[in-house]
């Protein structure tokens, strides 16, 4: 692929710019996006937090590190509550934080472009990967699909090693009474299992009455997993919970503080949110009780089987927050954006502070910053530039350069290099057209073994069963399993499918 700019400089070489990519009408106006977040990740805190001793140059020491994770931790609970609660308050501190924090991650086409909005999506995802090297072949892909009437997957492989070529695919489908699979290779025939029906074939004599009636109930389970009918009632609960304890939360306006945001320094208005052991224990003692009204019945017996126990998860949760100090979280505030986010642990020395030093959008330039007494030690650091409509991004972990990328906004090239740590070189065309973001790498170098390819993520996806004559494996007699097991020992005899193992 010909470069059309300069990684280092941004300027634009190599005569005229081709044709640009076609782009969805969202990614060409990435100002009317919004930046959302994904903040279901459940962080994990520790104990016994001890002050950070400083470190060498060049090392984050064990503690520090730590401390960071405390701090992610009440980043994301702070940032859950913070969003159920402003969508129902318009006008007090938490829906200011709030709109502050959207409006701090939007506005980069960079940004925008890797949303990961609508591509992770639970009710379906795909992922296809083809993978060019030395003139070997390796093309992989996998789906998932849910709803309230089936739940469906799909994998297939195409590999060309050393001259053995493989080609295979399969389908799984799972309804209200049948899975079926089918392998298109093999044959057109659909195999199927009727788990809520009497059985009456050779698998039911080779298997005992317990084991049929826990596959039964494991494919019941299964099917029902996600979309009970009072799926939605146990998500409003949660919603409910979670407002409840923000609005017992302290919040309370600090004195204005000076940041610097765009160059310059600016008075920015101040807001701090506390969080408390009770708080997280409320948390996780309202989540058992929606697990228990909503979800025990048809979850319990089948996590029993799994030596599982969802009584014992909920209290390895309040273990792990059993004597947490208070976390404080300081937002400040500067034209309905963050400039700074302060994080302190009760009792301790230090504090963590993440800082939005703007840009062509607020979040183009931050650092996260751990401070000391009067010993500083940046932790992470992202510079950002546009240029002659060229987006770069340079991010430095403890003062080393992990990365640089550089982004063609009309072209749509993207170049990657990894820094003194990271030895790779990634030259491609991104684009995103709705809830579907394509990579197709025209070089790709890692550790000097060169491949090309394409990455292709998407959260839209139909898969269907391939039609066939079906074969009711539950009511199937010996002979018809015989002959089944002949087919597939055939099958990996043709197609030497042992040379993969």
């Amino acid at each position: 692929m010909q470069s059309y700019f300069d990684p280092k400089t941004g300027e634009l070489i190599g005569g005229e710019i081709g044709a640009a990519p076609q782009q969805s009408a969202q990614q060409n106006n990435p100002q009317e996006q919004q930046y959302q977040y994904n903040t279901n990740n459940q962080q994990t805190f520790q104990q016994d937090f001890q002050q950070p001793q400083p470190p060498k140059k060049g090392c984050v020491p064990k503690k520090l590190l730590l401390g960071i994770g405390i701090g992610c931790g009440a980043l994301v609970v702070a940032g859950v509550l913070i969003f159920v609660v402003s969508q129902l308050l318009l006008s007090n501190p938490v829906a200011k934080i709030s709109t502050a924090a959207a409006n701090t991650f939007k506005g980069g086409q960079l940004y925008e472009l890797f949303n990961p909005t609508g591509i992770v999506n639970k009710d379906g995802m795909a992922v296809d990967l083809l993978l060019e090297v030395e003139g070997e072949k390796i093309g992989m892909s996998a789906a998932y699909q849910q709803s309230k009437s089936k739940k469906a997957a799909n994998a297939k492989i195409d590999m060309d090693i050393d001259g053995e070529e493989l080609a295979l695919e399969g389908t799984i489908e799972l309804d209200k009474d049948r899975i079926a699979l089918s392998v298109p290779q093999i044959g057109d025939t659909i195999y199927t299992y009727y788990y809520t029906k009497e059985n009456d074939g050779f698998l039911t004599d080779e298997l005992d009455d317990d084991d049929i009636e826990m596959l039964n109930e494991v494919l019941a389970k299964l099917y029902d997993f996600g979309y009970a009918s009072d799926s939605e009632a146990a998500e409003k609960a949660i919603a409910e919970l979670i407002t409840a304890e923000l609005a017992a939360m302290e919040i309370e306006e600090l004195e204005k503080e000076e940041f610097e945001v765009n160059d310059k320094d600016v008075n920015c208005a101040g807001y701090l949110v506390t969080v408390t052991e009770d708080n997280m224990m409320n948390i996780v003692d309202g989540l058992a009780d929606v697990y228990d009204e909503y979800y025990a019945d048809s979850m319990d017996d089948l996590l029993d089987e799994l030596y599982l126990d969802m009584g014992d998860f909920f209290d390895e949760l309040e273990y792990t927050f059993e004597d947490m100090p208070d976390i404080e979280l300081s937002f400040y505030l500067y034209k309905k954006q963050l400039a700074c986010v302060k994080m302190e642990v009760d009792g301790e020395d230090g504090a963590a502070y993440a800082y939005f030093y703007g840009g062509d959008y607020p979040a183009q330039n931050m650092e996260i910053v751990f401070e000391d007494d009067d010993d500083e030690y940046s932790i992470c650091r992202l510079e950002g530039s546009i240029k002659n409509q060229v987006e770069t991004m340079l991010v430095e972990v403890e003062e080393e350069e992990i990365c640089e990328i550089n982004y063609n906004q009309k072209t749509g090239e993207i170049e990657i290099s990894g820094g003194e740590y990271m030895d790779f070189d990634i030259s491609a065309v991104v684009t995103r057209k709705g809830n579907t973001l394509t990579l197709e790498m025209d070089d790709l170098e890692i550790d000097g073994l060169d491949a090309s390819g394409s990455i292709t993520i998407s959260g839209d996806v139909d898969i269907k069963l391939p039609k066939g004559e079906e074969l009711d494996l539950g009511n199937a007699s010996e002979d018809v399993w015989e002959d089944l097991a002949e087919d597939l020992e055939d099958f990996i005899d043709e197609n030497e499918l042992y040379y993969y193992y």
